[in-house]
């Protein structure tokens, strides 16, 4: 991975946070891509990423902020 691609990731992964956070730590993910002007491939994955995808009753995805972000502390 490039550096500049690593530093891409970091900056949407910073933005996700902090979406998350100012909203009750929850949103759906297409909101989450909307507000911050990425769609859902753009999304980082993986281990201790600061949130979860989590599939909702409407069959659609919503973000959660795992408790390493600071909303919980």
């Amino acid at each position: 991975m490039t550096i500049k691609k690593t530093l891409y990731q970091q900056a949407i992964q910073d933005a996700i946070i902090n979406v998350l956070e100012n909203h009750g730590g929850e949103l759906p993910e297409k909101k989450v891509c909307k507000l911050i002007g990425i769609t859902p491939s753009d999304i980082p994955w993986g281990h201790d990423i600061g949130w979860a995808r989590c599939l909702q009753l409407n069959q659609e995805m919503n973000l959660i902020l795992s408790r390493r972000s600071n909303i919980y502390e």
